[in-house]
């Protein structure tokens, strides 16, 4: 889902108290990714922790939401919530923010597909809104108070490896090796995700990507003691957990005592 139009219909459906400046958030959380850059990655996993701690149980989970531009909205979950969590979470968060390029122009094309919509009171907040030259927005009280929104804005991709890179990090800190095999990424990508590893398990040793097969395998492990340099993808263990990660891409954990989910 990627045209604006048919996303701002997505939204409108599933949030029918959304008023026009909620409609103008999602315009520029679309062109302009998030709003802030973090210069401080422990203080915005610290209060992502405080944060999600308030969510409700009651608040039935919600998946990414779309946004356009390689984006989306990624909730916080109640059953998901924990110190891990957080700090997965702000790392991508923080890794979102230092490589999204928003353009005012792409924030303008969006605004012209708001005033089609048949939204109540659309074409004059957006002349307010442009007088003002388009600034961040917040989400409007009635939407705050009826949908408790929680979320961060999150690369689609950097998203979609969450779940993944969070079990990673369980199993490792457990002070276990575990052996990672990612089926159908590119180098690059796969780069990306180990260097997020790395900021995460900054003590942890990790064994050079290699390719195995039709897969790319790397091995963490506490320390460099007793460390097999001979890979073999992840599948092939006795012990080991898949994560599918969007369309004809997984990531694969395998450990000699995988930690429960």
């Amino acid at each position: 889902m990627t045209d604006f139009e048919t996303i701002a219909e997505f939204h409108r459906a599933r949030y029918p108290l959304m008023q026009p400046q909620d409609f103008g958030k999602l315009a520029f959380q679309s062109a302009m990714g998030p709003e802030h850059m973090i210069t401080d990655e422990q203080a915005a996993a610290d209060a992502l922790f405080q944060e999600w701690q308030t969510v409700s149980v009651s608040e039935p989970p919600c998946g990414p939401e779309p946004l356009g531009n390689g984006l989306c909205r990624f909730h916080l979950a109640k059953s998901s919530c924990s110190p891990d969590a957080a700090a997965v979470l702000a790392k991508l968060f923080v890794q979102t923010a230092g490589n999204h390029t928003g353009g005012r122009a792409d924030l303008q094309a969006r605004l012209a597909v708001l005033e089609r919509l048949p939204v109540e009171g659309m074409q004059t907040w957006l002349a307010g809104y442009r007088r003002m030259d388009c600034p961040a927005v917040h989400h409007s009280e009635l939407f705050r108070s009826a949908y408790h929104p929680h979320y961060r804005i999150l690369s689609t991709r950097l998203a979609d490896c969450f779940a993944a890179l969070l079990y990673l990090c369980q199993t490792a800190r457990a002070g276990l090796p575990v052996t990672v095999s990612l089926r159908g990424f590119n180098g690059r990508e796969a780069e990306e995700i180990f260097s997020l590893l790395r900021g995460l398990l900054p003590h942890a040793v990790h064994t050079v990507l290699a390719p195995v097969g039709a897969t790319l395998c790397a091995r963490i492990t506490p320390d460099a003691s007793g460390e097999n340099p001979t890979l073999r993808p992840a599948e092939n263990e006795r012990h080991s957990r898949r994560f599918p990660v969007g369309e004809n891409r997984s990531v694969t954990v395998a450990s000699p005592c995988l930690p429960q989910p």
